[in-house]
């Protein structure tokens, strides 16, 4: 069950952002073969970033994002959702592979926008013209990560067929606390690397429910080794494709 206290957001048409994160909901459950059966509350906070929190009557999912600016409400609350959907205690922390959590977390975000970024839906709820909207939002967040992309790998005379394993000083920094520095720019980079794939074959969604307490993890081989172990024929191929591109093997 979802509720959200709209009052907190100023003015917003309720009928769309309940479809959208109802819909976003059904989306990324489907996919992973998971749920959360908790009740869960969505706020508004006066931060600028989103944020859940465990509490005795279920998660309450922080949303910074104002009135009706639909793609931000799809993108932080795609976000938060996975988070809850992969299901580790939300601690804060940077530890062990949180930051692979993390990147997910912006993937299943970019994906649930390219959902709605088709006229159909948004003829549905009454404005076919926002479509374009999602599109263009879409090409802007992939434009400025492209040149990040370009301009660092440039920078240190790295080739690209050496995929993230240069990334991982940047991503897999260490910070024992409930409020750590998030490199966000980067998740959101390693987020359009990884989105082509999950794309390509929504089954690969299920690693989802196989990743467990990420803090756990002691590196990208071993919790990619563990998913493969845990893959189905339909997304292993996928899986296969996609640790290649990611460490560089």
């Amino acid at each position: 069950m979802l509720t959200i206290n709209y009052e907190e957001f100023g003015p917003v048409h309720t009928h769309i952002v309940k479809s959208l994160l109802t819909t976003t909901v059904t989306t990324l459950e489907d996919m992973s073969k998971c749920k959360v059966s908790e009740n869960i509350t969505v706020q508004h906070w006066d931060q600028d970033y989103p944020c859940t929190v465990n509490t005795p009557d279920g998660p309450v999912v922080y949303l910074a994002v104002k009135e009706d600016y639909w793609c931000q409400w799809l993108y932080q609350f795609a976000h938060e959702y996975t988070h809850l959907l992969i299901g580790r205690d939300l601690t804060g922390r940077l530890k062990g592979l949180v930051w692979f959590e993390e990147c997910l977390c912006h993937t299943a975000s970019l994906f649930c926008l390219s959902v709605f970024s088709y006229p159909t839906i948004w003829s549905q709820l009454g404005y076919p013209h926002y479509a374009l909207s999602v599109q263009q939002y879409i090409e802007d967040r992939f434009a400025s990560l492209r040149q990040m992309r370009e301009e660092f790998y440039h920078a240190n005379s790295y080739p690209y067929h050496l995929g993230l394993r240069i990334w991982l000083p940047l991503l897999s920094v260490e910070v024992d606390s409930p409020t750590p520095p998030y490199p966000r720019h980067y998740y959101d980079a390693v987020a359009a690397i990884m989105l082509p794939f999950f794309l390509h074959n929504h089954h690969l969604w299920e690693i989802i429910g196989h990743i467990g307490f990420s803090e756990k993890w002691q590196s990208l081989e071993e919790l990619l080794t563990h998913l493969a172990s845990k893959a189905t024929p339909e997304y292993s191929q996928e899986l296969q494709d996609m640790r290649k591109f990611l460490i560089g093997e």
